[in-house]
């Protein structure tokens, strides 16, 4: 599964060696998939925090409950086991590791999701309970990453100069085909170069 040439490769500093899942002592069949606070600080967003989470396939799920029957955890048909700071789980919201690591980026012990599926994670977890300030600042900074990073330069700069337009015309300009006569929601009109 290899990484979009043109998506930026993120902080490999990250990736501290001390994170390998590989110490729990279980031969994945997968490489894990880094989520969570581990892939927010790859790509330079935040710090991580205490703990380290991944996604795993399947059959490296099945090993590890085995492994660690007493460590295993069920979130809302989320299945996962907690050994110390690091969690594994199976899904994230009911979809699993094959829909994650779509392209991700081999970065060494495990891979790291692609900016657009890190944006996914954070509006999904956003969505499902806004009301915890670091999904809202999770989703905030994601987004701004990708807005940032992918934004057509050229259609931007077009914006830019109809600024004006836009603000007296939030639902939209060019009601005559042009961008000089706009139209607030007041129903007041204006000529001008924005």
């Amino acid at each position: 599964m290899a990484r979009n040439a043109a998506e930026p490769f993120g902080n490999r500093a990250a990736l501290d060696p001390s994170l390998d899942p590989s110490a729990l002592r279980v031969p994945f069949s997968d490489k894990p998939l880094a989520m969570g606070g581990l892939a927010m600080e790859h790509y330079g967003l935040r710090r991580r925090g205490g703990d380290v989470d991944f996604i795993v396939s399947g059959r490296d799920y099945d090993a590890l409950a085995a492994r660690y029957p007493d460590h295993r955890k069920d979130v809302w048909g989320d299945l996962g086991v907690k050994v110390g700071a690091i969690e594994l789980f199976r899904s994230v919201f009911r979809l699993d590791y094959d829909y994650y690591a779509e392209g991700s980026a081999d970065c060494g012990f495990c891979l790291m999701p692609s900016l657009g599926r890190l944006f996914f994670m954070k509006a999904i977890a956003y969505g499902n309970r806004p009301d915890v300030p670091k999904h809202a600042e999770d989703f905030r900074l994601v987004m701004g990453a990708v807005i940032g990073r992918r934004e057509n330069a050229e259609y931007a700069a077009n914006a830019a100069k109809h600024l004006k337009a836009y603000l007296a015309a939030p639902e939209g300009t060019i009601p005559r085909g042009e961008y000089e006569i706009w139209e607030n929601a007041s129903g007041e009109t204006g000529r001008g170069v924005c």
